[in-house]
């Protein structure tokens, strides 16, 4: 009882490890987006200060995209790392089915019908039987 345990808490270990770590580099790609973000926004807050001959107009588009490209950026970091995970699971899956990893063998014959048939004195169907079962 106590192995299973022990295999189930390293299994957990090992798993958390990786969802750190890959958690961790989505955070990253976030504050990344971030600092890039409040440095558009510093500097067309500066620009739009600095020069008083903005239209009231071009400066209200300005601020609004100040806020919009921050949001749409986080989402393509979040969608690039995301894009990173998704090809690093086909290359493993890839892996899977290439010929380094044996398979199973396949039954000889074209298929499962045509493998080798049941012995003549297999059971048809099977049954669960009692005896002296008490309550």
């Amino acid at each position: 009882r106590r192995f299973f345990f022990a295999r189930h808490v390293a299994a957990i270990d090992h798993f958390n490890r990786f969802n750190f770590a890959s958690l961790s580099l989505l955070n990253l790609g976030q504050l990344a987006t971030y600092i890039i973000s409040f440095l558009f926004s510093g500097a067309t807050a500066f620009f739009m200060i600095g020069f008083e001959t903005v239209d009231p107009e071009v400066s209200g588009l300005a601020f609004t995209y100040c806020f919009l490209v921050p949001y749409f950026l986080g989402i393509v970091s979040q969608l690039a790392i995301m894009t990173n995970h998704a090809f690093t699971s086909l290359e493993r899956l890839l892996e899977l089915c290439s010929a380094r990893i044996p398979s199973e063998a396949w039954p000889k014959g074209a298929g499962f019908e045509d493998a080798t048939p049941a012995p003549t004195d297999w059971p048809l169907k099977g049954a669960i039987e009692f005896q002296d079962v008490q309550l």
